[in-house]
């Protein structure tokens, strides 16, 4: 007779009641969540009037001001009504400002999905394992799902501004190579804007701005700049501050100082840059391949580089036309032929070719990606496995591998599979709860109020530490940047494009549905967690043969090796499965955001986001495992640091972990 899971009927015969009780123990949990669901934060609404601290894209912005018509409100406050109470025929009479051109919004009535494995889409939260201290002696359930995602920052808080900041900076830095950064040579060089004079390095000239907002909105709080970047997830070095080794890096924390984070080594993660090579034979167990035969092979041969297309230095929406235009729908400026290079792509050697990557990539393709190196190289599996091999690298089963449990099948399947659920949840929070407006929306204000002087609500909305002296030293370098279009012929020659407008990478600007959370972040968070429970995450990157790569410095069509040899980089012997798959997630997540199109909390928050409904979901997939041989749990360190127990009714911290 063959097993059954734990807790279910002991015969295994009975494969219906088996999975009946199955389905009971994961529906007594999802309805032990609150009920509840985050209403329209009002903070969002501070000057309702125009809801402009709102996503409104698609309706009716006027000319002058970029803000919504009166008739846009009207329209605003019936789209909210309609997928309030999931009315497909309310929404579709909703009136967009441009009907006849085509951008629709994107699945707004997504925000009701349900779900059945995992918790409730609406009730995915964000509070982190690092409320362990606090949880209750029975589990942490209440405290790691089914709670309300931390409130976005309101678009007059000095707190937000200091978001759009450094979206700015991520914008005027997406042409500087990631070697390049601090050295003040080559793509680093200030001689590349007249408005920088104080430093010969751009990406330290950024650190350096973005280090003195956050000691203004420090001073304003009464706290250091610590504080407030750790509340921004803003990751500082450890001397203190921003510095070009940590600017536009993700915020992974160690739970202690030996663990390596988002901070260590180079800022790709391995997963973005190791060639794919084909598994052999398909659906087998690893070792198979070499029974056959593949390491005689030409692997080398057979591998897929991990190429990005090469993007010009192509920016949209730069004139106040043109951002008037992309709020109400339009795409005013397509591609051109040259704003690619059609001969070749490369590795991404910059923050725009990140961003031209996720303009393109697939739903859930990285976590596939990262599946396929992980089993190509035979990293160990989880050591709750049954079919982990011992210590000394014999097989547990004489008869038995994996395959479709715990095998290739698991990790291949449940990236997809978890990928739904974490999109579900991300538009629960973007359209149910929050609609918070997009950077370029909240860049057309900045543009409105600084360099227009207008004030059409007769007060300022975003907060005065746009004035300061450091964020003026930033506005200026973005009018330079934004002029740079007219120069080169990408708008007209009587266009106005030294504005403060936040430049968009693509034709179409942000997509056409809110900003908070990010669903690629949301996607990266489930998607690393997944496969950081499956595998061995503590395992180091080199445990199994798989060299460390980084991008050839004087031919970024090729790759280098940095375990050994003249582009050695001493931080490979403390990278770990986990560490690499974090910095995956952020990688990814801040790819959008040199797009132009999200906050930095859009990413932070969408990673925590997808983690919560990731180990929700594994909940409810740790109870269909047949071997009772299982320990029925996940072992691995969360983004925040804390090693964590994930079992089918509770998450907990794991024993031995501190």
């Amino acid at each position: 007779m063959g097993n059954t899971p734990t807790g279910s009927n002991s015969n295994g015969t009975d494969q219906p009641a088996v999975t009946e009780q199955i389905r009971e123990r994961a529906a007594e949990q999802q309805t032990d969540s609150p009920d509840d669901w985050t209403s329209p934060d009002e903070r969002q609404r501070s000057h309702a009037a125009r809801y402009v601290g709102s996503f409104t894209k698609l309706l009716e912005h006027d000319s002058d001001t970029g803000l919504l018509t009166e008739d846009g409100v009207e329209e605003f406050e019936r789209l909210e009504r309609a997928i309030r109470e999931n009315d497909g025929d309310a929404l579709d009479a909703v009136t967009r400002a441009n009907e006849t051109d085509g951008r629709r919004w994107i699945s707004p009535r997504s925000a009701n999905a349900g779900s059945m494995k995992g918790v409730h889409p609406s009730l995915a939260g964000d509070r982190t394992a690092v409320d362990l201290e606090s949880a209750k002696e029975d589990g942490i359930r209440e405290e790691y799902g089914a709670v309300e995602m931390t409130e976005p920052h309101p678009v007059d808080s000095p707190e937000a501004a200091a978001e759009l900041l450094e979206a700015y900076l991520f914008a005027v830095c997406r042409d500087v190579e990631f070697d390049d950064y601090g050295t003040g040579e080559r793509t680093d060089d200030t001689a590349a804007f007249d408005s920088i004079d104080s430093h010969d390095s751009i990406t330290r000239w950024a650190a350096d701005k973005l280090n003195a907002v956050l000691q203004r909105v420090a001073d304003r709080r009464d706290e250091n700049l610590q504080s407030v970047a750790e509340e921004l997830e803003i990751p500082t070095a450890a001397t203190g501050g921003v510095t070009p080794e940590t600017l536009f890096r993700g915020y992974s924390r160690p739970d202690t100082p030996d663990r390596p984070d988002d901070l260590t080594g180079q800022f790709h993660s391995q997963f973005v840059l190791q060639q794919l090579y084909p598994l052999f034979p398909s659906g087998c167990a690893p070792y198979v391949a070499g029974l056959t035969g593949v390491t005689e092979l030409d692997l080398d041969a057979l591998a897929v580089e991990r190429h990005v297309p090469i993007a010009n230095r192509r920016e949209f929406g730069v004139t106040f036309d043109q951002f008037v235009a992309l709020q109400n729908g339009e795409i005013p400026e397509t591609y051109r032929e040259e704003d690619f290079e059609s001969d070749t792509g490369r590795y991404p050697i910059t923050g725009r070719d990140l961003g031209t990557h996720v303009h393109t990539d697939g739903p859930y393709q990285e976590y596939y990606r990262a599946a396929t190196v992980l089993l190509f190289w035979d990293f160990p599996r989880t050591t709750q496995s049954p079919y982990t091999p011992d210590e000394n690298g014999r097989p547990t089963s004489p008869n038995e591998a994996d395959g479709v449990t715990f095998g290739p099948v698991d990790p291949f399947s449940l990236v997809g599979a978890v990928s739904y659920e974490a999109f579900k949840a991300a538009w629960a929070q973007k359209w149910r709860s929050f609609t918070r407006l997009r950077p370029e929306a909240m860049a057309g204000l900045v543009d409105l109020e600084q360099r227009q002087d207008a004030s059409p609500l007769d007060e300022q909305v975003v907060d005065d530490l746009v004035e300061s002296d450091p964020a003026s030293a930033i506005l200026d370098v973005v009018a330079e940047f934004n002029g740079r279009q007219r120069d080169q012929r990408f708008v007209d020659d009587d266009a106005e494009a030294e504005t403060y407008l936040l430049g968009q990478m693509y034709p179409e600007g942000s997509p056409t549905h809110p900003s908070y959370p990010s669903g690629h972040a949301t996607m990266a968070g489930a998607g690393v967690t997944v496969l950081k429970a499956l595998f061995d995450d503590t395992a180091d990157i080199t445990t199994t043969g798989m060299r460390p790569v980084g991008i050839d410095p004087d031919d970024p069509t090729e790759h280098v090796f940095i375990d050994r040899g003249d582009h050695a980089d001493d931080a490979v012997s403390e990278m770990t499965v986990g560490s690499e798959l974090d910095k995956l997630a952020s990688n990814i997540a801040h790819a959008r955001m040199f797009g132009g199109v999200h906050f930095r909390s859009d990413g932070e928050r969408g990673i925590r986001l997808g983690e919560q409904v990731a180990i929700r979901f594994l909940q409810d997939h740790l109870r269909s495992y047949p071997e009772t041989e299982f320990g029925e749990c996940f072992e691995f360190t969360s983004r925040n640091g804390t090693r964590i127990r994930v079992t089918p009714d509770s998450v907990e911290r794991a024993p031995d972990s501190g």
